[in-house]
């Protein structure tokens, strides 16, 4: 499974009817009627979640992996196909703009010019 950021996984609960009670420090807290547990989700930027934290709320949660990907492609209004060629092209754009970079200069002082 792939973790997603803390950010993401607030949209994917808010679209399932959990509702934002209050937001303590980094955490996002969540409550649904009817569900006796409550979400608290840590939002740090958009580093990903690690895995145990995000299977705990998924569980808490009632989301299943094939649902948390669907949110995923929702969010990002992706056919399951191109989720593939996104990571492709993410990876390719990346790698381009590494290359624009040049070493002057003696190769151990590592210095990097535009």
């Amino acid at each position: 499974m792939k973790s997603v950021s803390g950010k993401a996984l607030c949209k994917i609960v808010k679209r399932r009817g959990w509702e934002l009670k209050r937001i303590t420090g980094s955490h996002h807290l969540y409550a649904k009627k009817g569900v006796k547990s409550i979400l608290s989700i840590p939002v740090h930027g958009n580093r990903d979640l690690p895995l145990g934290t995000l299977k705990s709320l998924m569980k808490d949660g009632g989301l299943t992996e094939k649902g948390l990907q669907y949110g995923l492609l929702r969010r990002f209004n992706l056919k399951k196909r191109s989720v593939d060629s996104l990571a492709v092209s993410i990876r390719s754009t990346l790698l381009e703009g590494f290359s624009s970079y040049a070493f002057i200069g003696e190769p151990s002082h590592g210095r990097l010019h535009y």
